[in-house]
């Protein structure tokens, strides 16, 4: 009966570590996930797009205008 209640305690303590520690990781992958997921997150994606499009549309325009003038 001993050795049955020390297995069974010591079980009971792993599976209240394994359920914290799945826990607190739970919580970390929400803030994550949310964070990926705003639509302010994806706007801010479409804009760096945009800028860089912008950016590769101007040095194209400027070698065209230097190729021009020389």
């Amino acid at each position: 009966m001993r050795k049955l209640l020390v297995i069974s305690s010591s079980f009971i303590v792993i599976l209240i570590a394994i359920a914290i520690f799945l826990r607190t990781t739970n919580y970390e992958l929400r803030t994550v996930y949310a964070a990926n997921s705003t639509p302010s997150a994806d706007i801010k994606a479409k804009l760096e797009e945009l800028k860089k499009e912008i950016a590769s549309k101007a040095a194209k325009l400027k070698q065209e205008i230097g190729r021009r003038l020389t």
